[in-house]
C-alpha cells in the first residue's frame, strides 16, 4: 500500500512539476514578447496581462502543492526541536490529518466558487474566470494526494533514526 501512495505522489510531482515548468516558459515567452511589442513597436497586446495572472496563479498553486510534497514550506522548527521523538511524531501526524482537512475543505469550496465563476468572462481573453479560480482546487487535490505518502514516510523516518517529520 505504501508504494501505492508513493507512486501516486510521485506521479502527481512530477505531472506538477512538468506543468509547472511549462506554464512558466510560457509565461516568460509572453511576458517577454509584451514588453518588446511595447517598447520596440510602441504596442501592446490586450491580452497579455490577463494572461501573465492567470498562468501565475496556476504556477503558485502547483508550486504549493511541490512545497508540501518536499516539506519545503515554513514550519515552527524551533518549537519541534524542544520535544520528544514522541511528540514530534504526534505533532507531525496532527499536522498532516489539520492539513487534510484543510485541503478538502479548499477543494470543497474551490469547486464551489470555479463553477459559481464560469458565466464570468475575462475582459480582453473572453474566457472564463473559472479556469483561474480551477488553480484552486487543483493546487489542494495535489497536495492532498501527497499526505498518504508523507505519512508512511514520517512513520518509516520515525521507526528508523527519531523522528524528522516529513512535513
Amino acid at each position: 500500500m505504501k508504494i501505492i501512495f508513493q507512486k501516486i505522489s510521485d506521479w502527481a510531482n512530477l505531472l506538477a512539476e512538468m506543468v509547472g515548468v511549462i506554464l512558466f516558459v510560457v509565461l516568460i515567452f509572453v511576458i517577454g514578447a509584451e514588453v518588446v511589442a511595447r517598447y520596440v513597436f510602441n504596442s501592446s497586446f490586450s491580452w497579455s496581462e490577463e494572461f501573465g495572472r492567470m498562468v501565475f496563479v496556476w504556477i503558485i498553486f502547483l508550486g504549493a502543492s511541490i512545497g508540501f510534497k518536499r516539506g519545503a514550506h515554513m514550519g515552527l522548527h524551533f518549537i519541534i526541536g524542544l520535544a520528544s521523538k514522541k511528540i514530534k511524531q504526534m505533532m507531525s501526524a496532527a499536522t498532516l490529518f489539520l492539513s487534510s482537512v484543510f485541503f478538502l475543505f479548499i477543494i470543497i469550496e474551490g469547486i464551489q466558487v470555479s463553477i459559481q465563476m464560469i458565466p464570468q468572462l475575462t475582459s480582453a481573453m473572453q474566457i472564463s474566470v473559472a479556469w483561474e479560480y480551477s488553480a484552486i482546487p487543483v493546487g489542494a487535490l495535489f497536495m492532498l494526494i501527497h499526505v498518504p505518502a508523507l505519512l508512511y514516510q514520517m512513520g518509516e523516518v520515525g521507526a528508523s533514526n527519531g523522528v524528522d517529520s516529513a512535513v
